[in-house]
């Protein structure tokens, strides 16, 4: 008996949901926080805020005195000789540090030993929340108005 030909089925885009990327930057932010002292935008760029947040983002300047590790510090990128121009024109050399990375690693198991319950929790307690959101967000049909408003926007790729 000859064997029938399948028809073919398109294979759909694969949609961006804004929950689950939410969901997972905030679960990402914590297990980096917890470990390294530093939120996302810190560990990744090396720039922390400064004491007065309002001025905005300090200027990249590593010390061995802190509880904070950025990836520019795990990479060796902060070994590096720069010279920082100040605003009034002048210019000066900042020393290149030097962090061995058994300090790094003893630093980070010093963090993730004092933040690790806050990190276990809210790898727990925030994809209970988002499901449980996401649901009360079905039924009351919030989350289909949305996805509607994307589709008129143009944005066919991005759920919510």
């Amino acid at each position: 008996m000859a064997r029938r030909k399948m028809k073919k089925t398109r294979r759909r885009k694969s949609r961006i949901s804004l929950t689950n990327t939410a969901q997972g930057l905030i679960v990402g932010n914590a297990f980096v926080k917890g470990a390294t002292n530093a939120n996302l935008f810190e560990f990744f760029t090396g720039k922390v805020a400064s004491s007065t947040y309002l001025q905005g983002v300090s200027a990249y300047n590593p010390t061995t005195k802190d509880d904070i590790i950025t990836l520019p510090e795990l990479l060796g990128i902060d070994r590096k000789r720069t010279t920082l121009t100040m605003a009034s024109g002048g210019s000066y050399n900042q020393q290149a540090l030097s962090v061995s990375p058994s300090l790094q690693l003893e630093q980070m198991r010093e963090n993730v030993m004092a933040n690790g319950l806050n990190m276990i929790t809210t790898a727990i307690v925030v994809p209970i929340a988002f499901k449980v959101g996401k649901q009360v967000a079905t039924k009351a049909g919030v989350s289909r108005g949305v996805n509607k408003l994307f589709d008129v926007a143009g944005l066919k790729e991005v759920r919510f």
